[in-house]
């Protein structure tokens, strides 16, 4: 129980530096005096910085995934441009929200953590999206992908990069793009 927490201690650390300073900016010594431990303590956790990376990742990659858990279940067929409306809203509220992981991953600096960010929250989406595609038959007018998890995972990634590299995209521009991406007939 002690080293769990002061495994999260570690991460919580991490997570505020690479915030403040940027991963490249952030040193394992800076972690582990933020941590208030020598540095070797740090290394009874984490190989190198680039696990303690992956482990600030899949901490906020499940909040992430959580906060889209429900899209599935609410998207309606007859109401698809809406349903697509909704999501692109919602993923770039969280893209923007100063105090999510999610808008500390756009920043210029975190290049390296967004890339571990959008290939994590993609992987994760993807799977969840192809488990309910194959639970829920396709409606008429539906199209059918032949590749359903590689299709929304590209497309996961391409939303938050583009979000984050190109703010100024309108709304409307990711709604098209991804109806046209996966196929679907906006109504």
């Amino acid at each position: 129980m002690e080293t769990d927490k002061r495994r999260d201690q570690f991460v919580m650390a991490a997570l505020e530096l690479f915030t403040q300073k940027g991963i490249a900016g952030t040193t394992i010594g800076d972690i582990s005096d933020r941590v208030g431990v020598a540095r070797s303590l740090f290394y009874h956790y984490f190989p190198n910085k680039d696990a303690i990376v992956d482990a600030v990742v899949d901490n906020r990659v499940d909040d992430f995934v959580e906060q889209f858990e429900n899209w599935g279940v609410e998207y309606d067929h007859n109401h698809s441009r809406q349903s697509l409306e909704r999501v692109i809203a919602h993923l770039r509220s969280c893209l923007s929200d100063p105090n999510s992981f999610s808008s500390i991953v756009t920043r210029e600096n975190n290049l390296i953590l967004r890339r571990q960010f959008s290939v994590q929250s993609a992987k994760r989406l993807s799977q969840n999206y192809a488990r309910k595609k194959e639970r829920v038959p396709l409606q008429a007018g539906q199209a059918h992908l032949s590749h359903p998890r590689e299709s929304f995972y590209i497309v996961i990634v391409g939303l938050i990069s583009l979000m984050a590299q190109s703010p100024q995209t309108s709304d409307q521009v990711l709604v098209d793009v991804v109806a046209e991406t996966m196929h679907i007939m906006l109504c």
